[in-house]
C-alpha cells in the first residue's frame, strides 16, 4: 500500500484534530457536572 506523504500528513492533522476536539468536549462534559461551589474529587483520597 503506497500512501503519498502529503495524504498522510493530512491523516494525521485529522486525526489529531478530532482527538483533540473529543478531549474539549470531554473537558467540559466533566466540568459542566461540577457546580461552582463544589471542589473536584482528589482521586488521592479514598473514599467512604
Amino acid at each position: 500500500m503506497n500512501i503519498s506523504k502529503d495524504k498522510m500528513i493530512s491523516y494525521i492533522a485529522i486525526l489529531g484534530i478530532i482527538c483533540v476536539c473529543a478531549f474539549l468536549i470531554a473537558k467540559y462534559m466533566v466540568r459542566k457536572d461540577i457546580n461552582n461551589n463544589e471542589v473536584p474529587i482528589d482521586t488521592s483520597t479514598i473514599l467512604e
